[in-house]
């Protein structure tokens, strides 16, 4: 008898989760804003990285004007990208999103190598 009640009450709860109201955009990543954002959100975040890294000391100068100097050029390949007004291609999406991951990686590997300034 208690192993019916537990499987109802556990078919009940997973039926009013799927049932929860869902944000309008939940999971579409098919919307251009949302890729837009995504794409600017982690450009910003890369950004205050290396403005921690330089605040802490675990960035010196010639490191931050580096990973600067990529990160510019990451965000102007983007903007060609976005220039013709129609967004950008999956496969430009791809490459821009790759090329941040490098960053990324660059950006964690700089601030860890025991330089400091």
């Amino acid at each position: 008898m208690r192993l019916i009640t537990v499987s109802t009450l556990a078919f009940g709860l997973l039926i009013g989760l799927s049932a929860a109201p869902q944000p309008a955009n939940a999971g579409n990543t098919s919307c251009p804003q949302h890729r837009h954002r995504n794409i600017e959100q982690r450009q910003s975040y890369q950004q205050r990285r290396i403005d921690q890294g330089v605040a802490s000391g675990n960035l010196t100068g010639r490191e931050a004007a580096r990973l600067e100097r990529q990160r510019y050029k990451i965000e102007r390949q983007e903007q060609r990208y976005r220039k013709d007004g129609n967004g950008m291609q999956p496969w430009e999406r791809k490459r821009i999103n790759k090329e941040l991951n490098a960053e990324n990686n660059h950006i964690y590997n700089q601030k860890h190598d025991e330089q400091h300034r």
